[in-house]
Parts: C-alpha cells; structure tokens; sequence
C-alpha cells in the first residue's frame, strides 16, 4: 500500500513538472526579450564571470571596481548556470541562464505538492493546490499595484516577475522553500541524524540561492516552530541543530563578513528604507494579528499543519499588503514578498477546503463546495489567458539587432586596460557578452565600499552639482574610476532606462570614438589603472573638490608612469619606471584584506586610502615589478574549513546510511518519508 501510494505521487508530481515545463516552454528559448529593463542580463553575466573564472574565492575585477568573487553575488544560479555552459560552451550565458531558471520556476508547483502531501497526509487536495498554483496568481486580485504592473504577458506572477525583472535567483528560492520545510519539519519528527542533515541541506540551499527567499524561510521556520510548539513529536532542539548545521554547510560562502556586509547594505539598496513609526506601526500588528491567528489554534493539535501555513500565508499578505495598499516597507523590499504569500496562500486554501471536507455534515462540505465555486470562477479566467497564449507578445530577438550588444561588441573589440563606464541596461547586458571591466554591475550588496555606487549615482543624476561643474565633475569621476570609455545613450536610443541626465555634456569635452544615432562612446583621457603619488596627494574624500590634488598627481605627465596589467583575476603586474623618493602606488580598484603585493621577493604595504582604493608603500630603494595577488582572508579560510568538516561528516553518514539501507532491504525506518 505504501509502495502505490509513494508512486502515485510520484506520477503526479512527474505531470506537474511536465505541464508545467510545457506550459512555459517559451522560457526555454535563447535571444533579447521584449522587456529591455529586465536584469536577468546581469546574473547571466555573473555565471559567465564564474564559468571562465570558477574559482569562489578570487578576485572580480569586471564589476564596481573589484570585489570578491564569493561576494558578487550567491552561488546556487551563477554556478548551475555556470555548469551548462561547460556542458554546451556554445550557449549564449543569457540563453542557459533562462534555461535553469526555467526549470526550477517548472518545479516550484511540484516542490509546494511534495511538501504538501507530507505535512497533510493527502494527495489530492495538494495536487489541485498545485495545479492553482501553475496555472494563477491571486496577487492580481489581492493587490492593485500588482494587477496594474502586469505588463504585456498574461501569465502567474511568479513568472511575471522573472521574465519582467529577472527574478530567476527568487523563483529558484521560492522552489527550494517547500523542500526545506519539509526536511525542516521531517528532522524535527523523526529520530537520528538522517533528517536533521537532510533539513540542514534544505535550509542551507536556500541560504546560496536568493536573499530574501532565505529571510522568508527563516520567518516561515519561526512560525513552524510556533505553530507546533505544543507538539510532543515535535522537537524544537532539532530545527535549531538543522540549522545551525545549515549554516556550517553553507560558510564557504555566507562568511560573517559577507553576511554583515549585505545586512547593512540591503536597507540603503531597498530605497533607503528606515524602521521608523510607520514601519514600527506596521510590524507591531503585524505580529498581534499573527498572535491571535497561533492563540486560535492553540488547543487544536490536530490542525498544526493548518496553523502553520496560515500563518505564513497572513504574514506574508500582510508584508506585501503593507506597501502595496498603504506605501509602508515593513520590512525591506516589502512588495516582493509577494511570491512567498502565493505559495503559502495555495497550500492554506488546499488545507482549508480539505479540513472542512473532512470534518463531514451537509453544512461542512456545502460550504467547502461553495467556497471552491468562488475560487474556480476567479481563477479560470487567469488560466484561459494563460493558456491560451499567456506568453504571445514574448517575442524574442537577435541580439545583434539590439543597441545593447552593438555597443558591447565595439567596446569589446577596442579592448584597454581601463575600465568602461556603461549606463541604463548596458551595464546588466554587458557581462553577460563580454568579460570587461566595469564601474557598474548587477548586486551591489555585496560591496564594501560604497564609494563606487556613489560616484556612479552623482555621475548619472548630476544630483548637487552646479550647472558650470557638470562636465569638470563628471570628468573628475571618471578619471578617478580608472575609465577609458564612456558609453551615453540620447534621448532617442531604444536602450530602455536612459538614466544619464544630460548626456550630450560631453560632447566638446571628449573625443567621440563611435556615434550610431542617440549611443555615442566616448575616449576619456586614461594612463593606467596604477599610479605614483605622495601621500599626501590621495583623496581626501569621494566629492570631486576633494580629488583635485590626487587627480593632478594622476595625470601628471612629468612623473614616472605605470603600467597595470591583469594576470588572471585575482593578480595584478604594475610595473614602470622607478619610484621618486617618499611616493607610494595608487591602484585605482577596491582594497580587500585578502590583497597582498610583493616586490622582486619582499612585501610591500598594502592598505586603504580615503576613497576605499589600494594604495602600496614599496620600500626605499626597491624596483622591479609589484606583483599584486588576491588570496582569500583568514576568515574565507576558516569558514571554508568549516563547511569542507560539515560536508564530509554529512555526506559521510548520509553513505553510511544508504548502505545500511540496503544491508537491511530498505526497512531503515531513520531514512523512510511516505509522501
């Protein structure tokens, strides 16, 4: 009986896939789609980063002046992204990036039954969830901002968003959810270690895979342990032993410093959001009304599961409703929380209807009829659309009829050992063709000098700028940033943000290298990206009137110059004429404990000036090539040790058992789940 209960759901999942696969097969196909404001560019461009570069503890030069590569952004995508394009190096990075993001957008529904059927005990009612869940999108009705953001496609909003905004890392989370909460909930169930690793994997794929679908596991695993905090098969020292192995698991990656770095980034990239009275308000009842939902159900132990995902789905309603109805962020990036509610919604609904179906009695299941009655005819209508060509107006194109790509193409063939300052959704598109150098980049969260994010904010708005300082200043950053070509698109280009005010101010001020209509390049006057300077000529600040003496010290043509030039990622040869007496090295890219230069065998100083750039202090009298290397800190180090002792263990016992398995005819009660 077991045995043809755990295929039948097997078979149902394997339809749920498969629909789901074929229903979105256009999600498949490779070219420019019709929403040029969409990043999913971006992330296509940190896998290819990673599939030339795989090593996660080097160095990104591409991107926002340098960074760490394992903080660029989190793994999961970049590097299955990454993997296709070893498999078949003939994909375009866009073209395998929306293949992966595809496929698990297609399992996101099967996830949500799997976990489903194993906290409910019923099959039917999660597959019909699921099936809603494919095929419709309640934020429509729920919430106006979102029915008025639909834009040209009549599909589910979890898709929408994907395709729209390039929310592929989201979808992907949003998949992983389920399965770490059904592990979660299994380890806090069942005896030994086997489901506490299993949980621990769950949460930790979650955690390298998308920010805030992680933050919304974390709230999802509180009111799991809130919902049954009364249950006696429900051990709550085991969810807190999952996860701290989770994060063992998962510290290669998430090391403190990075965790810290994005925690104190994310409000500042969420438009400045502040937990101010309003935010206060809206949490604070928030979390009464989440109270009386969990005092509801205290003495109805039977109904946890219930509990639970109402819970999940009220809080997570609530969040979105907070800044879609009233204009509140309750919590950073309130608005995009609205994938979690769906999911959780469909799952509550299911465990509604089937609660009250099961509880019998004429009343009991005509009220159950009557609520699915209103549900269906609300919902078909979106799935008509849906199916009916829910994704006719997605036409894809050549990339080489795109601006984005003709301007990429010629900067790429006119390679320099500078940087390129791109705007709008060049800067997304360009890494994703092309390994150059930028100022600009996808997730600048990850950073830890904001600097570069703040010259390219002034740079592009001309915010606090006089009307006779626009082209000095503007010339001042990009010499400060190391850029050697300016790409600005008019008025008039297709490009979709056109975010440059006033971009023919630099029509007389630089040499114009390439000119198609409103997108222009431009030469800025560039040496090196290494340069010979007295202390006392580094920038006092990043304000252009606080560089005016490093930038004379820089294009100083008297002085000694400097040639930098890349040896991979992550090492840097900067060598020249001899250093005067009493000057140091200005690298124009950011400091990082994990640089170390050397000089002809000995160490040179490396440290940080004012504007979060390296600066070395080779000794008196020593010349040669500086050879400047990138190895991850102590601390990469450690947690990578940590995460290496984690996996073995893990993976060690999770073999053992297997084999015990086996040994044993597959009777080991430890591993065995009925779904």
């Amino acid at each position: 009986m077991k045995r043809r209960r755990n295929l039948l759901t097997a078979l149902l999942a394997l339809l749920l896939f498969s629909g789901n696969v074929w229903i979105n097969r256009p999600l498949f196909r490779g070219g420019e789609q019709p929403y040029r404001g969409s990043i999913e560019s971006g992330y296509a461009g940190i896998a290819r980063f990673f599939s030339v570069n795989p090593n996660p503890w080097g160095w990104n030069p591409t991107v926002y002046c340098g960074l760490p590569a394992n903080q660029t952004y989190l793994p999961t995508v970049p590097y299955l992204t990454a993997a296709l394009l070893w498999i078949d190096p003939r994909l375009d990075a866009l073209h395998a990036y929306r293949i992966v993001t595809a496929i698990f957008a297609a399992f996101g529904p099967v996830a949500l039954f799997l976990f489903a059927v194993y906290a409910s005990g019923s099959r039917w009612w999660p597959f019909l969830a699921a099936t809603a869940y494919s095929l419709c999108s309640p934020s429509y009705d729920l919430f106006q901002t979102i029915d008025n953001d639909r834009g040209i496609l009549s599909i589910p909003w979890r898709l929408q968003v994907m395709v729209k905004y390039g929310e592929g890392p989201h979808n992907a989370g949003l998949m992983l959810i389920p399965l770490a909460l059904l592990g979660v909930l299994k380890a806090a169930r069942a005896p030994g270690f086997t489901w506490v690793a299993a949980g621990a994997i769950g949460l930790a794929a979650v955690a390298l895979t998308h920010w805030i679908a992680a933050f919304a596991l974390a709230i999802s695993v509180l009111l799991l342990m809130a919902a049954y905090a009364r249950a006696r098969d429900f051990h709550h020292s085991r969810v807190l032993a999952a996860g701290a192995l989770g994060y063992a698991l998962s510290a290669f990656w998430l090391t403190p410093t990075f965790v810290r770095t994005v925690a104190f980034n994310w409000p500042k990239d969420s438009f400045g959001y502040k937990v101010e009275d309003h935010q206060r308000l809206a949490l604070a009842l928030i979390a009464v009304a989440a109270f009386l939902i969990w005092a509801g159900f205290r003495k109805a132990l039977q109904f946890r599961y219930l509990c639970f995902v109402t819970l999940c789905a009220f809080v997570f309603a609530a969040i979105t409703e907070s800044f879609c109805a009233h204009g509140i962020d309750a919590i950073p990036e309130s608005r995009r929380y609205a994938l979690e509610m769906e999911l959780f919604l469909a799952l509550a609904v299911a465990e509604w209807l089937r609660t009250g179906w099961r509880a019998g009695g004429g009343v009991n299941r005509f009220c159950v009829v009557l609520a699915a009655c209103l549900l269906v005819s609300q919902a078909v209508p979106q799935a008509v659309r849906f199916l009916g060509g829910g994704y006719s107006r997605w036409v894809l194109r050549p990339k080489e009829d795109t601006t984005e790509y003709r301007i990429a193409r010629w900067l790429s063939a006119h390679p320099s050992n500078g940087r390129v300052y791109v705007s709008g959704g060049l800067r997304f598109h360009l890494n994703s063709w092309f390994g150059l150098q930028q100022t600009s980049g996808t997730f600048e969260s990850g950073l830890s000098n904001r600097i570069p994010i703040d010259w390219d904010y002034r740079f592009r708005s001309l915010a606090g700028v006089n009307p006779d300082r626009e082209v000095a200043d503007s010339l001042a950053i990009l010499r400060a940033m190391g850029v050697e070509y300016l790409a600005v698109h008019g008025e008039g280009s297709e490009e979709y943000y056109r975010d440059l005010k006033n971009p023919a101010r630099f029509e007389s001020a630089l040499e114009k290298v390439y000119d198609d209509s409103s997108d222009r390049v431009y030469r800025v006057p560039f040496g090196s990206l290494a340069h010979y300077v007295y202390p006392r000529e580094l920038a006092e600040g990043w304000e252009p009137a606080a560089m005016t003496r490093f930038l004379s010290a820089i294009t100083d043509a008297g002085r000694p110059a400097l040639s930098a030039d890349w040896d991979g990622p992550s090492r840097l040869l900067i060598s020249g004429g001899a250093m005067p007496a009493g000057m140091g090295v200005s690298v124009l890219m950011n400091y990082d404990r994990g640089w170390s230069a050397f000089q002809g065998g000995r160490a040179v100083k490396v440290g940080r000036d004012r504007v979060g750039f390296l600066f070395l202090q080779p000794g008196a009298g020593h010349g040669g090539t500086i050879v400047l290397d990138y190895q991850p800190p102590a601390e990469t180090l450690i947690a990578a040790g940590i995460s290496m002792v984690a996996w073995v263990a893990v993976l060690m016992f999770l073999g053992c058992q297997v084999a015990r398995h086996k040994r044993m005819g597959g009777g080991n009660p430890e591993t065995a789940v009925d779904i």
